[in-house]
């Protein structure tokens, strides 16, 4: 399963993401979006969670050795996903950027 929520700031006040999902894990890409001296950059903070052995997601594998082929496996889905559906780059004003093309797909675990 694949995701991008844009609504920030918005009614929930939660960053930016890009999500991948499969039945044993979940992979997370947060925009935390900085200002400093008028300068605006987007810093990637990344999250994954071993929703087997963990499914409160408490916490974060991102980056624990035991977990680096599930970390690459996911982060490929995430890249693929982002490819089929053109949904690379975030969004500064809250709306479904126009490129991004909707498919009728199934619900179905990547």
């Amino acid at each position: 399963m694949y995701y991008h929520y844009y609504d920030y700031p918005g009614w929930y006040n939660v960053q930016q993401q890009w999500g991948v999902r499969t039945e044993q894990a979940k992979l997370i890409v947060f925009n935390n979006t900085q200002t400093v001296n008028d300068t605006t950059t987007n810093v990637l903070e990344y999250e994954m969670y071993d929703l087997l052995h963990d499914p409160n997601e408490a916490h974060n594998i991102y980056n624990e050795t035991e977990y680096v082929d599930l970390q690459t496996n996911l982060t490929n889905a995430l890249a693929d996903q982002q490819a089929l559906y053109n949904d690379t780059d975030f969004v500064q004003d809250n709306e479904t950027p126009p490129d991004v093309q909707l498919y009728d797909v199934e619900l179905e675990w990547l």
